[in-house]
């Protein structure tokens, strides 16, 4: 409710501040300045794109599942470079999937920009930028979901391994610049049920997610326990979750590092999480990097995998999934522990 009421708040002041500008101003005059600001970006991404030698990339990367079939899902992408114009060409991507991992088209776009914002600096974020942008997808597939496939985790998990690919792709003309692979993953948990502690007994639900390792990069390390790329998602303090909800957090921690060879810069570590259920409760998970390890730049190590694990009350521990719903009665434990980063080799010439 505090974020949708922060939400509520920026959008009034903006449409407050802006207001204010065609007061100033004549509304020939701010039309006038706004389309400045989107030529401005334009010219700003053509110089840089001008200034670039290559022609062609390609990238890749794979969703590790889709929590109903076990196999890998993969996102393909030619990158071409005209003097005025970038193309991204996604149209060899897989199908969509059955579960929730499909991203519409629009998703795909926000993180082709994205991109671009990180590689590029100074560049302008407003659509100027998009101008010079030419994007092929292909309906029906895992980056452009078409009516019925359902979408409410692709923004979520799929466009990170989109990134990736974009990332895969630049680093083969630019692999002094682009970091490692990071958790890739906003670690979804969701749990409900009834407490039936007390009288009268209520329902409750909860969702959270948990950052992980962020990829090394030419500037050192990756940075621990945080959330990457496209996810901005805030820490849910300990306290106030064992206050409202049926649960105890018996350990929040950061995961184990990666083993690295000397010279390299080192992933983030991701977060190891214990939840204990005080009541029977139906828990969900949508995560990734559970099996395929976010990889390292220039031929450094792969960061460490995530991990998930069911554990009865008598101790014994079973392992889990990156992708389930399954209930847990009363005593027994979830925990999670999240992807890190890759790591980061610089090259012989650095």
């Amino acid at each position: 409710r505090v974020d949708l009421a922060a939400q509520i708040a920026a959008n009034a002041r903006g449409e407050h501040l802006l207001k204010n500008l065609f007061r100033a101003e004549s509304e020939a005059s701010t039309t006038s300045l706004n389309s400045g600001l989107l030529d401005h970006a334009t010219t700003y991404f053509r110089h840089w794109l001008r200034r670039q030698k290559w022609a062609n990339t390609y990238g890749g990367s794979q969703l590790e599942s889709d929590g109903l079939v076990d196999h890998p899902i993969s996102i393909r992408v030619k990158i071409s470079r005209e003097p005025n114009r970038i193309s991204f060409d996604f149209s060899e991507s897989d199908d969509a999937s059955h579960n929730s991992l499909n991203t519409v088209r629009a998703v795909t776009r926000s993180a082709v920009f994205y991109v671009l914002k990180t590689l590029i600096p100074g560049l302008p974020a407003n659509d100027g930028v998009m101008k010079m942008v030419s994007l092929q997808t292909r309906a029906g597939s895992i980056v452009d979901a078409q009516y019925p496939s359902a979408v409410s985790s692709g923004n979520v998990e799929t466009s990170q391994r989109i990134v990736d690919a974009l990332f895969d792709a630049f680093a083969k003309v630019m692999p002094r610049l682009i970091p490692a692979e990071s958790c890739g993953s906003m670690n979804n948990v969701l749990f409900g049920g009834t407490d039936t502690r007390a009288l009268p007994a209520h329902p409750f639900v909860h969702y959270e997610t948990l950052g992980g390792g962020s990829g090394a990069g030419p500037n050192g390390d990756g940075l621990s326990g945080i959330h990457v790329h496209m996810t901005n998602t805030q820490n849910t303090p300990v306290e106030s979750l064992e206050q409202h909800f049926p649960v105890l957090i018996q350990s929040y921690k950061l995961g184990p590092s990666a083993e690295q060879r000397e010279g390299q810069y080192s992933g983030g570590r991701g977060i190891e999480r214990h939840y204990k259920f005080m009541t029977r409760t139906t828990v969900t998970l949508v995560a990734e990097r559970h099996v395929i390890a976010p990889a390292g730049r220039n031929g450094a190590a792969a960061g460490r995998t995530g991990a998930a694990y069911f554990v009865d009350t008598d101790g014994t521990r079973c392992p889990l999934p990156s992708k389930f719903t399954r209930t847990f009665e009363s005593g027994t434990c979830l925990v999670v522990r999240t992807a890190g980063g890759g790591h980061w080799q610089p090259l012989s010439s650095d």
